[in-house]
């Protein structure tokens, strides 16, 4: 099985074993449990679970013959509409954040705390401390002249990306 393509499923929320059966069914077009755990290498004690979670996501049905369970996988195309679910999904979370973030700054309010001296560790830090800077200089006047003064130029250099991609242009 290609890797890439076990990858990519686990992106759209297939664990290992479920995007090695999904796939194993793919090639086989339909089975029953012993050539597709031959087939992904799973062991057929695990197969039944992992089958059960791939019906209720959608990616394979059956069909009983002779009393026996013959599971085939679903269209692929199955993957875009998860992947449509997933970003909506996401969408609603980002909103939550958006909601999120406005209450905390409501409940933190508008008093100042008795120091600005802060410490700042790591790149999240670094990135947080620079978020709180720019909402700052956006509001500074635009005919005012900022200087910035860093450490050794190596370590400007090295975090110029994340200052471009966290400014905002002043027009």
């Amino acid at each position: 099985m290609e890797e890439k393509y076990l990858e990519s499923l686990k992106k759209v929320g297939l664990t290992k074993p479920e995007a090695k059966a999904y796939l194993g069914l793919i090639e086989l077009k339909e089975s029953q449990t012993g050539a597709l755990c031959e087939k992904s290498k799973i062991p057929s004690s695990n197969i039944y679970s992992i089958l059960d979670s791939l019906i209720k996501k959608g990616f394979v049905s059956y069909r009983m013959q002779n009393n026996i369970k013959v599971f085939m996988p679903s269209n692929p195309e199955i993957i875009k509409d998860i992947f449509k679910e997933k970003q909506k999904n996401l969408l609603e979370e980002g909103k939550e954040i958006e909601n999120l973030i406005e209450g905390l700054k409501f409940k933190q309010g508008e008093k100042e705390a008795f120091s600005r001296y802060k410490y700042f560790e790591g790149m999240s830090g670094i990135r947080a401390m620079w978020i709180g800077l720019t909402e700052e200089l956006y509001n500074f006047p635009k005919e005012e002249i900022i200087l910035m003064y860093t450490g050794i130029k190596k370590a400007y250099e090295a975090m110029l990306g994340l200052y471009e991609e966290n400014t905002p242009h002043r027009s």
